[in-house]
């Protein structure tokens, strides 16, 4: 595989992702912490509780390791012949010939704080002035109904895919040069 090819096929976690991981990772740890304390404690008060005690730290730890393996599994890479979005349970290929544009805009100015829930206000706020790479399309690959299935509400927009990540400039420039050099592939020699 030549260094273009691997620069094409680096992938981008989702920084949504991440973020939900390190939003619910900290109290489920605490929860597992001190349910497990409880229960090595066993004092004769908390035997009614015992029960109790044992499915939170079960919960615990599923949440954990879910929130982990989602952090890790969502991530965006150009592929031969589309844009690839790996979601936790789902993965979204947009054609290279279905994207009109690219651009950079900020979280917040796509999805202004007002208009979110009052629940999604404090998830979100780390993430407000991050800039989001914006993949304009003719045509969402799935209906926004089935999109939102899969993926969080903050991803898509009527005709655009909004893709959050760490390296925004890194992701956009090759997701135009893939655009490039699948066009000039398709056009032959």
């Amino acid at each position: 595989m030549s260094t273009r090819s691997k620069a094409a096929r680096r992938s981008h976690p989702l920084l949504l992702y991440r973020r939900l991981a390190s939003y619910y990772g900290t109290p489920s740890v605490w929860l597992l912490l001190v349910s497990v304390v409880l229960l090595v404690w066993d004092h004769p008060s908390l035997k009614d509780l015992q029960l109790a005690l044992v499915l939170a730290a079960l919960l615990s730890v599923t949440l954990i390791l879910l929130t982990f393996v989602m952090s890790r599994l969502a991530r965006v890479e150009c592929g031969e012949d589309g844009l690839l979005v790996q979601v936790p349970l789902y993965r979204v290929h947009v054609p290279y010939d279905s994207i009109a544009r690219t651009r950079t805009r900020s979280l917040g100015s796509l999805f202004p704080r007002k208009k979110q829930p009052f629940s999604a206000r404090s998830f979100l706020n780390p993430l407000w002035q991050r800039p989001a790479v914006v993949v304009e399309v003719e045509l969402l690959p799935l209906p926004s109904r089935q999109l939102r299935l899969w993926m969080d509400a903050r991803m898509f927009l009527k005709s655009a895919l909004v893709l959050l990540v760490e390296d925004n400039r890194g992701l956009r420039s090759q997701i135009d040069e893939a655009m490039i050099r699948w066009r000039v592939a398709k056009r032959g020699p």
